[in-house]
């Protein structure tokens, strides 16, 4: 799927298809991004770092943007869980990983973002991270061991941070 804000470049769906007829048993697979600013400025590549496990994902340890993720249909079809109005994305990825499904890595730019301070992720970013910190307590009992500390210390840490920030005790 794609974002208003965000587009392919020329290409991307001849590498995307040659990655996946080249290798397979990929099912899940996300390519690198570039990233432009308001009116256009180029601003940097996101090269994918992707989501490698659940705890990986839930710590927010990875960096891969969405317009670069591609799934084959069988996982596509297990489709976004609608309550979520921001973070959509990362719970798929969680539940992906959480059921054994692995993101690889194409290092090339397939996709383009815009960030500008009327993009949803800019304007709105507080509850990105809001939802963020609700999607892993959600699924953090499903991890184990230092993985679920991992998680758990990410997601107090941040909440702390951000209610220092506000100048509130966090509860």
């Amino acid at each position: 799927y794609i974002n208003s804000d965000d587009g392919y470049l020329p290409g991307a769906f001849a590498a995307v298809t040659r990655y996946f007829e080249s290798h397979p048993d990929c099912e899940w697979l996300c390519g690198d991004t570039l990233l432009f600013g308001e009116g256009g400025p180029f601003r940097g590549l996101s090269v994918a770092n992707v989501p490698k496990s659940a705890a990986h994902a839930l710590s927010g340890a990875y960096t891969a943007a969405q317009p670069g993720m591609f799934w084959k249909r069988p996982l596509a079809q297990l489709g976004f869980d609608e309550r979520w109005q921001y973070c959509f994305d990362h719970d798929l990825y969680v539940r992906l990983l959480l059921a054994s499904h692995t993101c690889e890595h194409l290092a090339t730019p397939i996709a383009f973002y815009r960030h500008h301070g009327s993009s949803k992720t800019v304007a709105e970013g507080s509850l990105f991270d809001d939802e963020f910190g609700l999607i892993a307590a959600k699924y953090e009992d499903r991890l184990a061991g230092a993985q679920r500390r991992w998680s758990a210390s990410t997601r107090l840490l941040r909440g702390s941070f951000a209610a220092s920030k506000a100048g509130k005790p966090i509860d």
